[in-house]
């Protein structure tokens, strides 16, 4: 039974591999697909384009040049917010182009947006509502 539970245990904690490598495969390869639909839960469907991108400094730059090029629409979901420099300017370009009159779809997640601070919120409400 020890060794049992012992086997279980060490099991649990074995390392789970890292999603920061993603593995080389050209896009002419049969998995390519399915594999970067596991890595991103994301369905690969033609005739779209993709920029993987990976960790804070590349994903805050992308998200803020989307909003600030939106045309028509912005769809933007949340679900951690925080203070800090690049979370303002998140803000602060949602609400130019609400402004601008660009419709703005703003989802933020119900727990840990709370610690968002209360001028970010200030800042996007009521454009938003406007």
């Amino acid at each position: 039974m020890a060794v049992t539970l012992l086997g279980l245990a060490s099991s649990a904690c074995a390392r789970v591999q890292s999603h920061f490598a993603l593995p080389d495969l050209a896009m002419a390869d049969p998995s390519f697909g399915p594999t970067i639909e596991a890595y991103t839960t994301t369905l690969v469907a033609g005739g779209n384009t993709v920029d993987l991108l990976l960790n804070s400094d590349q994903t805050f730059p992308a998200i803020l040049d989307s909003i600030r090029s939106a045309h028509a629409t912005i769809t933007y979901a949340q679900y951690f917010y925080e203070h800090g420099a690049m979370p303002q300017q998140i803000a602060a370009a949602l609400a130019d182009r609400c402004r601008a009159g660009i419709r703005a779809h703003v989802l933020l997640g119900g727990f840990r947006t709370l610690l968002m601070p209360a001028e970010y919120r200030k800042t996007i409400i009521p454009v938003l509502l406007g």
